[in-house]
């Protein structure tokens, strides 16, 4: 039961246990939007920074994740089997 609470928590952080990701992403298509209706370019040339920061921190945020629920899955391989992409060997 461990694994699966840390998987759910590296997927759904605690205290409110809601998706940071799923929030950006919201966030990200919002920006977006904005950017096209913009017609300034001095306005357009800051949102757009703004977009490609928040992309990179979506990046950092999906491999963080990804990386807690291989942590949290780990040391089940031993039992079930690595399958193919499950790379035991790296830190993580």
């Amino acid at each position: 039961m461990l694994a699966h609470r840390l998987a759910t928590e590296a997927e759904l952080p605690p205290p409110d246990y809601s998706n940071p990701i799923t929030k950006l992403e919201k966030a990200i298509k919002k920006l977006k939007s904005l950017i096209e209706d913009v017609g300034d370019e001095g306005y357009e040339s800051t949102l757009t920074l703004m977009l490609d920061g928040m992309q990179l921190k979506w990046a950092k945020m999906v491999k963080k994740r990804d990386s807690d629920m291989k942590r949290a899955w780990k040391p089940y391989w031993a039992i079930w089997g690595v399958t193919k992409g499950q790379d035991v060997y790296s830190k993580g």
